[in-house]
């Protein structure tokens, strides 16, 4: 926006002109009535221009009055082109005239359909797999993108989002993209074993996922594209030229001061939203996500900082209320402390407890060709070598022991699977008809085998194996003798042969129970050997675990009471009564933060700590009167002085506005809405701000420019801008998925871009994520993966892992 100033220093009244849809000018309009002129520019959205047109002037016809029409262009000198509406004709019998509106031209953007447009999915109608020479196949079978798609690259336009973006909108081309948006910052938060935090980070390039069914380009950019990216468009409608930038970097300071000694006419200031001061949360993740663990079992927090003056309570109440909040601080950290190690220790009771070996154990691995199963076992080595990948921690290399029992029993399993494929092949390959019966049996016997290797089985599995074994022993308890111990009454009518059958099966039973001594003589007792004796191992094992659980549990318990107002032993009963009436609670809901089941103890703790402090984040903004501003003042363009000023007089950029009639105290705003006659320069000017939300000690308007401001309502505060994310799927190993992506040769397949991050952490693909988590079911039925595809809800990767008897596994990409 630019003005040309005449020979006096005053601004010229803007001209318009008539133009075809090419640009080409037509003509001056002559006939505009210059006070029915109204311009708007506006954050966010199109600006407009208003006015009326009179048909006749001096008695003849006006410039252009015919042929003031749907979607002819008006370029206004200094401002830009603007697309016009139908107009309005009115006529009282002396005179006609059309009232015309048009918006600026970015509204091209918004007459062009984004259809069936997807970004980064890893479907193979994705368009990152559409790009020629853009897919590869790893050494698994594996389709994947070599290269993503990334917000802007000005080189290679196919694989920049911007200019994909545009590509059906002729005229218009991408400008300047600030740099700090092209590369994403991941960062990872993690609670130590001490209880301290600890944050690492790391820049890559920026790329999300996106999956849009239908919406116009121009909502694309400035809703998906500007939230995800933290971005704002500026759209230049004199060249037709898209800029983004950072909100974090987005404007600068007019350095204009505006006071009512200078140039303000009427102030206005209320609350930017009713009933705006909220002193409690109740806060939940996705999923029902808590914050007990690092919240002392409770997830309310609250902030009575705005209270906390001697306007509102006591300086004794004051006093002490600050000291809870020190205490309260350093008790956190044991109990996050405590509570970590209580949830590790739960992991590995649960553990003990509900063990269960590979399914794979009990497949049927002789409908598969010998083809099939060279194949499957190749799969299966490939899986073991990924499980003790260095980067994993499962395995310690130099001391040749697992570190992680899940790995562990994960691995034995596979190399039972492998014994087990091993000798069906030799069954499969037995080319002598009177050794079939024999090869099959050995196959069922290296099953049932490995069904009987009681370290894979844990306290809940072998109890109900048990269960099984005692009413085969019962059920059987009349073959209990040998055939050559039976008197002649007890042989009745029975064969030899068919009392052995089902003698040899109590034995069989007897053996799994009580199991042998090393002189393979079968105990007669139990808890020696077999199921009865793993149970009690396990048993103990169990105990063991609890009974440190029990007394982290109690330390918790003690840490916590300074949570409790009542107990803690700081706040008297008056107190107590006078901060009941400063609480005002609702809930406050981030579907954006989630745990998966196969997180471990310790990032189930990070996770929560992190909704803590974005729920702590949100509560600071809305904790306090957040206020909105309009301002009505003289036209700062009439003035010659302020020349100088004119080009940073501008949406998105800062002024200083007084806020009492001293002009002792300024606030920063920025200006988010100008109104002006561009054509009667001396008119008023009439501006909006954005408004600006306090809170931690700073002060900004990030959300409003992304359209994400924080509701305050009553019923629920919802952050939920990246989308909820669907979790559905089948149980895997989470030892092996997370093997699987991690190691090299898959890793190297699949780029390294971040996508959707969640509260922006852990967003490059390292770790991969299901909703459930058992290793019986990965390898159901087959355990062969045939073909590995990408997918997405909504605007969130997923990998499916597609079983052989089209069993579907859908696991998140982080």
């Amino acid at each position: 926006m630019n003005f040309n100033y005449d020979y006096f220093g005053l601004a010229e009244p803007a001209r318009f002109y008539l133009c075809k849809t090419d640009n080409t000018i037509i003509c001056e309009l002559n006939g505009i009535d210059l006070q029915s002129v109204s311009y708007t520019k506006q954050l966010n959205n199109f600006d407009t221009i208003q006015f009326d047109v009179h048909r006749y002037v001096n008695g003849e016809e006006s410039n252009g009055y015919d042929m003031l029409d749907e979607a002819m262009y008006i370029f206004v000198d200094g401002i830009g082109y603007f697309r016009m509406s139908y107009p309005e004709v009115s006529n009282d019998g002396f005179d006609e005239y059309k009232s015309v509106s048009a918006q600026s031209c970015e509204c091209e953007l918004a007459l062009k359909t984004l259809k069936n447009f997807k970004i980064n999915t890893g479907e193979t109608d994705s368009r990152e797999y559409l790009i020629n020479g853009n897919v590869k196949e790893t050494d698994e079978g594996v389709k994947v993108a070599v290269k993503n798609i990334i917000l802007y690259d000005e080189l290679y336009k196919d694989f920049s989002l911007l200019d994909i973006a545009i590509e059906k909108v002729f005229g218009w081309k991408i400008g300047w993209v600030d740099q700090t948006i092209r590369e994403t910052t991941v960062i990872e938060t993690k609670v130590n074993d001490d209880g301290t935090v600890t944050t690492t980070s790391q820049m890559v390039d920026s790329k999300r996922s996106f999956d849009i069914d239908s919406k116009n380009v121009y909502a694309f950019l400035t809703q998906d594209v500007s939230k995800k990216f933290e971005c704002i468009f500026d759209f230049n409608i004199m060249t037709r030229t898209i800029n983004v930038y950072s909100v974090k970097d987005y404007g600068k300071d007019s350095n204009v001061f505006i006071s009512y000694r200078n140039l303000i006419q009427t102030l206005n200031y209320a609350p930017a939203q009713e009933d705006n001061i909220m002193t409690r949360f109740e806060v939940r993740g996705g999923d029902d996500l808590t914050i007990d663990a690092v919240n002392f079992g409770s997830s309310t927090i609250e902030n009575l900082s705005y209270y906390l003056s001697t306007k509102h309570v006591s300086q004794g109440l004051i006093d002490r209320y600050n000291q809870w909040l020190s205490k309260l601080d350093e008790a956190r950290k044991k109990y996050m402390y405590y509570n970590r190690q209580y949830s590790l220790y739960m992991e590995k009771r649960d553990e003990i407890n509900l063990r269960v070996p590979n399914d794979g154990l009990n497949n049927n691995w002789k409908q598969f060709t010998v083809k099939d199963l060279g194949t499957i076992k190749k799969k299966y080595t490939t899986y073991m070598d990924a499980l003790k990948d260095v980067n994993l921690g499962y395995w310690d290399e130099k001391n040749q022991k697992w570190l992680n029992k899940g790995a562990e029993q994960d691995y034995i399993a596979y190399q039972g699977i492998l014994e087990i494929i091993d000798k069906t092949i030799e069954y499969k390959n037995n080319t002598d008809p009177t050794q079939d019966d024999k090869k099959s049996n050995e196959v069922d016997d290296l099953i049932e085998e490995w069904n009987t290797n009681w370290d894979l089985f844990g306290l809940q599995e072998l109890k109900t194996k048990e269960k099984t074994y005692l009413n085969n022993i019962d059920a059987l308890k009349a073959y209990k003798k040998a055939w050559k111990d039976l008197s002649e009454d007890e042989k009745g009518h029975l064969t030899e042969s068919n009392y052995n059958i089902s003698h040899n099966k109590y034995l069989k039973y007897w053996e799994y129970e009580y199991g042998k001594d090393e002189n393979g003589n079968l105990y007669a007792e139990p808890e020696k050997g077999g199921c009865s004796g793993a149970i009690k191992q396990r048993q103990g094992e169990y105990d063991d675990i609890q009974n440190l659980m029990n007394g982290f549990s109690k330390n918790m318990s003690e840490v916590a009471t300074i949570n409790n107002k009542e107990k803690c032993g700081i706040f008297t009963k008056e107190d107590l009564e006078t901060l009941n009436k400063l609480y005002n609670e609702t809930d406050y809901v981030n579907d954006n933060i989630i745990t998966i089941s196969t997180n471990t103890a310790a990032e189930i703790i990070n996770t929560q700590y992190e909704l803590f402090q974005d729920a702590t984040t949100e509560l600071s903004k809305v904790c306090q009167p957040q206020l909105s501003f309009t301002l009505t003042m003289d036209n700062i363009f009439a003035i010659p002085g302020f020349k100088e000023w004119q080009g940073n007089f501008d949406i998105g950029n800062f002024i200083h506005l007084s806020f009492d009639k001293d002009d002792q105290y300024f606030l920063k705003l920025r200006i988010s809405s100008l109104t002006f006659n561009p054509c009667v320069i001396e008119n008023n000017f009439q501006i909006e701000f954005t408004n600006m939300i306090s809170y931690n000690g700073g002060r900004d308007d990030f959300a409003v420019l992304l359209d994400n401001t924080v509701s305050t309502a009553k019923d629920q505060i919802t952050e939920s801008v990246k989308s909820k994310l669907d979790t559905s799927g089948i149980e895997v190993s989470d030892a092996l998925i997370k093997a699987m992506v991690s190691s090299t040769r898959f890793s190297n397949a699949v780029s390294n871009g971040v996508f959707d991050t969640i509260n922006a952490n852990t967003g490059a693909f390292g770790q991969v994520i299901s909703k459930m988590v058992n290793a019986r079911d990965m390898m159901a039925n087959s355990g062969l993966f045939e073909t590995i595809n990408v997918d997405a809800t909504t605007s969130n990767s997923f990998l499916h892992l597609i079983l052989m008897r089209h069993v579907y596994l859908q696991v998140l990409f982080l």
